[in-house]
């Protein structure tokens, strides 16, 4: 680029009046620029983006775009509370964000039992709108009964993939020490076994790439059984695996069965699901 210099002419006046010997001044030649002709500069823009140790809410597992709050609703008032003693998700851009707890009633002890069914999964939107006025309105709570689900998000920017298993550690039972074994004087639900059916997999991000377990699995206190996987190259965002598409077809899909004639006292009887996420994707779902 070409630039002609000026000296302005109250400047060159007083060099003038100063010395005769100045020589004349010469000015640098600018060639025109061509028409049509045109310079171009190249500038970059940039974003950085990093990983994300925030803990992620639950969404809703049928409207994945939608967050959730957990709770339970009293039968008398209608009223939802939401529930400040839910179990929260682990931390870490590779995290299980929720599990649903599979809640499957109260049986009357006879010689035969019927399959129970768990009960769908209660959780609410905060409808409420802030305005100008009221900036923190108080919640106002839709409530929703929704399939029993497990969310999982990834966020660490590296699409190696990952898996999500379960494992159901040691049989129903009153009660178990610190290291799962049986306590004394306890009692177990012997032959009892976990159905989990329906299962299918949701997201508002992008689902190719993520399969699920194709059959229905049956929990026996003893295996760890992988659920859903993405492959290399996929599986970013939050994903959701379901067990049932709507409260209809969610309401048959985590049964419990227990023999006939299975000897039982009048106590609760519990089990732990453990629920496991991997950094690497699953070679098998069945």
């Amino acid at each position: 680029m070409k630039f002609t210099k000026i000296t302005t002419g109250a400047t060159l006046a007083a060099l003038l009046l100063a010395s005769s010997t100045i020589p004349a001044l010469a000015f640098e030649q600018v060639t025109p620029t061509p028409p049509g002709a045109h310079v171009a500069v190249r500038t970059e823009g940039i974003i950085r983006f990093e990983t994300s140790n925030a803990p992620v809410a639950p969404v809703d597992p049928t409207t994945p775009e939608e967050v959730v709050v957990p709770g339970t609703v009293d039968p008398e008032t209608g009223i939802f509370t939401p529930d400040e003693n839910a179990t929260p998700g682990t931390a870490g851009p590779l995290s299980i964000d929720w599990a649903s707890n599979f809640d499957f009633g109260t049986l009357t002890i006879a010689s035969t039992f019927e399959d129970r069914h768990a009960a769908l999964q209660v959780m609410a939107v905060n409808t409420a709108v802030a305005t100008e006025d009221e900036p923190n309105p108080a919640p106002v709570w839709e409530v929703r009964d929704v399939p029993n689900f497990v969310q999982v998000t990834d966020s660490r920017g590296t699409l190696v993939g990952w898996n999500l298993s379960v494992r159901q550690a040691g049989q129903f039972a009153t009660a178990r020490n610190a290291d799962g074994t049986l306590a004394t004087g306890a009692f177990e639900l012997a032959g009892a076994e976990i159905t989990i059916d329906n299962i299918q997999h949701d997201s508002a991000f992008d689902s190719e790439g993520v399969t699920v377990r194709g059959t229905a699995l049956v929990l026996d206190g003893t295996t760890t059984a992988p659920l859903m996987s993405a492959a290399a190259g996929y599986g970013a965002g939050t994903h959701i695996l379901r067990f049932g598409e709507d409260e209809a077809t969610a309401l048959q899909s985590v049964t419990l069965s227990i023999p006939d004639f299975t000897t039982v006292v009048a106590q609760d009887y519990t089990t732990d699901l453990i629920w496991s996420l991997a950094n690497v994707p699953s070679n098998s779902l069945n």
